[in-house]
């Protein structure tokens, strides 16, 4: 009886921890949950607090996902861009995920931070549409500029990337639109099997400005016409795959010489020359397809609206073609009769955001018939979270402004209803669908000798001397090798021009070269001379640096395009003098000399002129100087240097056909 007793008494005793520590354990944990859903539910109090109005409002918005900083504060008086969060999103983190989740917007934009793998990428786009479907949206957006060439977000070693609309143009008299539709097609399937339904593509500017900073390569050409059926081409293989295109950037930025990413650019074209020119390829599009979108150009226009309006400097400018109602309803979707949904350039783009207080900006744009808002609000962390429903708030009470609009109450809802309408439309038009991606399935591999075959197609020449090109013509009986120097960028450059002429002469069992390099980057002894013994000088012209367009958005990037470059880049004036230097030197022990523009072919016209006419004997173009390491072979790869190189030594015909005249 005294052990049952006692056996009892241990048995409560051990009972009661037990239930004590559950109860403990429990707490905290529902304590933890309270605290959790006290936030969410004040967060959601604060969503309730939004007006149907307000509401639509949020749902024109596209947000960046670029960084995101769980505990970051961001001291807002330092300029010192290491100091903002600059942690790239590339899983959902809970703070935002729990943002997404409440309220809804129109979507999200992607950038390279934001993917690492297949795999990582394609769980994020299904945390985001999961996130976009419980706050309410049918078809989350999530979009990418992936054009190819210049601006891939995709890194290069993951995904296809071509070289660029400018060589499939230089391709376009011997294959017409064939490229145009292979590139958008793969470029959309891999899209789609990442889960990202929308693409800033194809870019259909045209581009007749030989000083244009942003565009330059990144167009068709300088041909109305071939910019249109390129255009289109690609924009339908790219909707063919389920992946909406976008047209940009409306009215034109073909004829500018100032990057809206860093400035406001002013085109005083008359609506007529906009309308045999700037307008051409829209309008063709329009008529002969069925865009999702069009993506509209900071750029003032001010013989088609001269609309002054007052910026935050209290200066008085010409209305951007972003805010103005004239060309974005006017124009764009009256005249020339659009009926998709039109989304602004960044916002964060300094064209606007220089001049205009971001929820201002919107608002004007919204009133001038603008359907989505891209990134005019940073979330990066929980400051920037708390701080979105009063932006919505102040985007609505601007338009309800009688300083801003002319519109009634019901005017102003029923063009901003109208507005989700389309967007909701386009969205169900492009439904995302679930898919597993296999390791068939994820056949960018496959893809690598057709960017090459793009790459080798499109080289084109400006001046060819048949006596030395290709350089097998200039090879020495009494030699066994041909003796070459080559005046190139960077070490990475050098790297890939050195493999191609080695590989590629292995394959064809041709000639062997023996190169010497010098290096355009480095301080060069201006002094320095050619070995007497140099039969050929191959020079390599890249002008221009690191951009926001190449790297993408424009808040952290101009001023810090070095840290991402990694490399001393010397100026046009300076490059120039070295290189005048080495045609002096070639001039004088009558050696050969062969030119190459390996990005753009703008690139090589101060030496087109007739200082340099009889010292330069060959001026080849490629469009594309990417390079990018390649894991599975082990090596750099840089499809432009090898597809010159395949040309230099005779392996390819030059084929392409500038695009634009020089």
């Amino acid at each position: 009886m005294r052990l049952k007793s006692l056996f009892r008494v241990i048995l409560f005793i051990a009972c009661s921890t037990m239930i004590f520590a559950c109860s403990s354990k429990m707490g905290s944990q529902t304590k933890k949950m309270n605290e959790n859903n006290g936030l969410a539910s004040s967060k959601l109090k604060r969503i309730d607090s939004l007006t149907q109005f307000e509401r639509n409002i949020a749902k024109k918005l596209m947000l960046s996902i670029r960084y995101f900083c769980e505990d970051d504060v961001i001291d807002e008086s330092t300029s010192d861009w290491q100091k903002r969060c600059l942690n790239p999103v590339v899983t959902l983190p809970a703070s935002l995920n729990n943002f997404l989740s409440q309220i809804e917007l129109a979507g999200v934009v992607l950038f390279s931070e934001n993917i690492v793998s297949v795999e990582q990428t394609k769980k994020l786009t299904s945390d985001l549409q999961s996130a976009g479907r419980q706050a309410g949206s049918s078809n989350y957006l999530i979009g990418i500029d992936q054009e190819g060439g210049r601006v891939v977000r995709i890194p290069r070693d993951i995904a296809t990337s071509f070289s660029g609309n400018m060589a499939i143009g230089a391709t376009y008299d011997q294959f017409g639109d064939q490229f145009a539709i292979t590139v958008g097609s793969i470029i959309g399937k891999e899209l789609n099997l990442l889960g990202i339904n929308l693409n800033f593509s194809p870019d259909i500017d045209v581009n007749n400005n030989p000083d244009n900073p942003v565009i330059n390569i990144r167009s068709f050409g300088e041909d109305p016409d071939r910019v249109s059926e390129l255009g289109l081409a690609m924009m339908n293989s790219l909707q063919e795959q389920n992946v909406m295109a976008t047209l940009k950037h409306f009215p034109g930025h073909g004829n500018t010489h100032v990057d809206s990413h860093t400035g406001l650019p002013s085109v005083d074209f008359s609506k007529t020359e906009m309308d045999k020119i700037e307008f051409a390829p829209f309008k063709y599009a329009f008529e002969k397809g069925d865009p999702a979108m069009v993506m509209t150009a900071h750029i003032q226009y001010p013989q088609l609206d001269p609309t002054m309006l007052t910026n935050k400097h209290g200066e008085s400018i010409v209305v951007p073609a972003t805010m103005s109602h004239k060309l974005m309803t006017k124009i764009l979707k009256d005249e020339l009769g659009f009926k998709g949904v039109v989304i602004t350039d960044a916002m964060n783009m300094a064209g606007i955001s220089a001049n205009f207080n971001l929820a201002e900006a919107t608002a004007h744009s919204f009133l001038a018939g603008v359907d989505i808002s891209l990134m005019p609000y940073p979330v990066r962390n929980q400051k920037d979270i708390d701080g979105f429903i009063p932006f919505v708030k102040k985007i609505a009470y601007l338009m309800e402004s009688n300083s801003l609009n002319k519109l009634s109450k019901r005017e102003l809802q029923k063009l901003t209803t109208q507005s989700v309408s389309t967007i909701e439309s386009v969205k169900t038009r492009y439904q995302s669908t679930s898919r597993t991606i296999s390791k068939s399935a994820w056949t960018h591999n496959k893809y690598r000798k057709l960017e090459q075959t793009l790459a080798e197609k499109s080289v084109s020449a400006i001046k060819v001397d048949g006596n030395t090109f290709p350089l097998n013509k200039r090879k020495s009986k009494e030699r066994s090798e041909v003796p070459i120097h080559i005046l190139i960028r960077n070490d990475d450059q050098k790297e890939v021009v050195k493999d191609a002429f080695e590989s590629f002469s292995r394959l064809e069992n041709n000639e062997t070269y023996k190169l010497s390099f010098t290096l355009l980057n480095s301080l060069v002894n201006r002094s320095e001379v050619i070995s007497p013994n140099i039969e050929h000088l191959i020079i390599f012209e890249q002008n221009g640096d690191v951009s926001a367009v190449d790297i993408g958005e424009a808040g952290d990037d101009i001023t810090n395009a070095a840290n991402h470059l990694k490399e001393t880049v010397l100026n046009s004036e300076e490059r120039k003098l070295i290189i005048s230097h080495y045609l002096k030197l070639a001039s004088r022990q009558s050696i050969p000399v062969t030119l190459v523009a390996s990005q753009s072919p703008y690139d090589v016209i101060p030496y087109l002129t007739e200082q340099y006419k009889e010292q330069i004997n060959s001026v080849l173009v490629a469009y594309d100087a990417s390079i990018y390491w390649d894991a599975k072979n082990n090596k750099k790869i840089g499809k432009g240097f090898q597809a010159v190189v395949s040309a230099l030594i005779g392996r390819t015909e030059v084929q392409g056909k500038l695009p634009v005249e020089i």
